[in-house]
């Protein structure tokens, strides 16, 4: 844990500049709870991450406080996959999949993109260690309170975790319940596992106020259809019909355990859930985030595969013990390799907020403290709610949610993008005294061939024509327009 750890914080402190798409949210959610500041985006729980950050900003400050906070909290969903492996296949085999579970390429990923998901499926592994646990060793109190607090701090944490442990759990605790035998069955029966799922229940309940601004329908884009599945030629396909459907349906069929038997129902499940999109923020985070936490069910089904067949058999071999040292190596050395591609990668995609931008910020702070300042995303635009404490519309590369019709209508009108408008009445309406653009959005380089929503040709030129705005910086693709007052 300690070499992984130092492997995240060196990659983390070899990239200048604040990271993540998430990043700008996490940072709001600590102004928010901590001082009291108004919202930049969308209301969070307490836990998201707020206090949870808060320590480490006020240690580090923002950019390193936050590197330390994504390289601590991306860590935590090994700690079940160790757990799990340990009590329910071996104690060595725990080593090789908490090892290999720190390295894995897609939680590389969401450590660039904003760990506190990860968070959210550690909990969700912890449930599952609990509750399997309890059905074995009834009297295990450990057990019992980690139970309890997981499922209590679910929903006060993140909020797409709690909408897949509301489909995870029940089913999970299902499948351990008709795998196992008579006596487990009672135990799972009783008031050893229902009296800490009862208290993490109410434990949860409270959070309930802070998920109406984020339920079904509440941010959802005309255009498209509800829900979808993803293109043909996307990895995801892979990941459910090579790799989950497969590993998973055997495991569930041969697993030695009621627990791994439960564990290969989980990943049956990430892999039927993977493929689907939807066009609703709320629902299309439940579908996305099942390609990531697959990987939880993953290292322990793979490591009861491992322990079951392969291991065993090496060790029969003459020279097993060698073979499989070097199998591990080689497979080690790919992990490492592919997770620091991964984030040299994720960093290109996730830089919503650049050095020349920041700077931009930190002038607009200096000059002008309380100017609304419109951007050209909205992770930007969080970014800059977040640190300037200012109101910060965005442009958007969908046709808008009904919600934010009118506000796009006026940001278009400030850019110069609409015929027939006020722009001073507009820049009014949005409070905005400035435009802050970084033009590798939306498009980034031609890698998302994307476009912003109703954008004229030679867009930025038909902002940098308007009467009404003064350009005050031009850098490294990063540009500062004033309105006119």
């Amino acid at each position: 844990m300690i070499a992984a750890l130092t492997l995240r914080l060196g990659l983390l402190f070899s990239h200048h500049g604040l990271l993540g798409v998430d990043g700008g949210a996490y940072l709001d959610t600590v102004n928010h709870y901590l001082y009291g500041y108004d919202w930049a985006g969308f209301p969070r729980p307490p836990l998201a991450p707020g206090i949870l950050l808060s320590p480490f900003i006020d240690l580090f400050g923002i950019e390193a406080g936050y590197k330390v906070w994504s390289a601590i909290f991306s860590l935590t969903p090994v700690i079940p996959v160790y757990l799990l492996v340990r009590r329910f296949i071996n104690a060595d085999v725990a080593i090789f999949a908490a090892v290999f579970a720190a390295l894995d390429l897609s939680w590389a990923e969401m450590m660039v993109t904003g760990a506190l998901p990860l968070f959210g499926f550690a909990l969700i592994g912890l449930c599952c260690w609990g509750v399997a646990s309890i059905g074995q060793r009834p009297g295990d109190n450990i057990a019992k309170t980690v139970l309890a607090i997981s499922i209590g701090l679910i929903p006060w944490v993140n909020q797409t975790s709690s909408g897949l442990a509301v489909i995870i759990l029940p089913l999970f605790c299902v499948a351990l319940w008709y795998f196992s035998d008579k006596e487990a069955r009672q135990n799972l029966l009783s008031g050893d596992t229902g009296f800490p799922i009862t208290v993490g229940i109410l434990m949860a309940l409270p959070s309930f106020p802070w998920y109406l601004a984020v339920s079904p329908g509440s941010f959802t884009y005309p255009d498209d259809p509800f829900i979808y599945l993803a293109r043909a030629t996307h990895f995801v396909w892979i990941q459910t019909f090579i790799i989950a459907l497969p590993l998973g349906i055997f495991t569930l069929w041969k697993g030695n355990h009621p627990a791994i038997r439960s564990m290969g129902v989980f990943l049956v499940l990430m892999g039927l859930m993977a493929p689907w999109l939807a066009n609703d923020e709320a629902i299309i985070n439940i579908f996305y985030r099942t390609r990531y936490l697959m990987a939880l069910p993953f290292y322990i089904c793979v490591s009861w595969l491992l322990q079951s067949f392969a291991f065993t058999w090496i060790k029969q071999k003459q020279r097993g013990r060698a073979i499989l040292g070097g199998a591990i190596g080689a497979a080690l050395a790919l992990m490492i390799g592919g997770f620091v591609y991964i984030f040299n990668l994720q960093t290109f995609y996730s830089d919503q907020i650049t050095p020349p931008a920041m700077a931009a910020l930190a002038d607009l702070h200096e000059i002008s403290p309380n100017e609304g300042i419109a951007t050209n995303t909205f992770s930007m635009s969080v970014w800059v709610g977040a640190l300037n404490h200012v109101p910060s519309p965005w442009v958007f590369d969908y046709r808008p949610p009904d919600q934010y019709t009118r506000q796009y209508a006026d940001l278009r009108c400030v850019l110069n993008w609409a015929d027939g408008c006020d722009p001073q009445q507009a820049a009014s309406n949005l409070d905005i005294g400035y435009i802050l653009v970084d033009t590798k959005f939306p498009d980034l380089n031609g890698l998302r061939n994307r476009e912003h929503y109703l954008a004229p040709a030679n867009k930025w030129g038909r902002t940098d024509e308007a009467t009404w705005l003064q350009k005050r910086m031009d850098r490294d693709g990063v540009i500062v327009w004033q309105i006119a007052r």
